[in-house]
């Protein structure tokens, strides 16, 4: 009996121990900013950046644990999200081109992923920034990324988007007359 209360006594302390770990203060939180520059226009009906690139709006950002689910417009930034800290990781995420939220979900996709490995720590915030030098995948002004990168975040980050109808972007650094030219 004795043994069975200290075994009950240490699952408790050890309950305990976890719960306050997880409602730790300086947990660490991240930000998805979105560094596309929103007032370009090429004078078009879209708005383009002066080398005539789409105005990219975040669709969809992931990061180790966390799911960013809300479109940040270009020059915006989500609200804060606690992600686990400490080992560094790629955030990935869905660029939609010259997105119009009224027009339902995005049919043309980007898949990216930041160009190094960021990491969260205790107590701050990870700034989760998506702009042409700070990604790799088209637009990025890097090589592309693998097939199998590619497959890594549509097949494993965001399926649904891709099961719902949306399409990778063939060229999506520039406007639709240059669609067969790679970006």
């Amino acid at each position: 009996m004795r043994i069975a209360r200290n075994f009950f006594a240490l699952a408790a302390l050890a309950f305990a121990v976890a719960n306050a770990a997880c409602d730790d203060p300086t947990e660490a939180t991240a930000i998805v900013e979105n560094r596309f520059d929103p007032d370009a226009t090429d004078g078009g009906a879209s708005p383009k950046t002066a080398g005539g690139q789409p105005v990219f709006t975040v669709y969809k950002a992931w990061y180790s644990t966390a799911l960013f689910v809300d479109p940040i417009a270009a020059g915006g930034a989500s609200g804060e999200t606690r992600i686990v800290g400490g080992t560094p990781d790629y955030a990935y995420a869905l660029l939609a081109p010259d997105y119009d939220p009224s027009a339902g979900p995005p049919t043309s996709l980007v898949a990216v992923r930041t160009r190094d490995k960021i990491a969260g720590a205790r107590g701050e915030t990870l700034h989760i920034v998506f702009s042409p030098d700070k990604i790799a995948g088209p637009c990025s002004g890097e090589a592309p990324l693998t097939q199998d990168e590619y497959d890594f975040i549509t097949q494993r980050i965001f399926p649904a988007e891709f099961d719902g109808g949306a399409t990778l972007a063939a060229a999506p650094c520039t406007g639709a007359a240059d669609a067969g030219t790679d970006g």
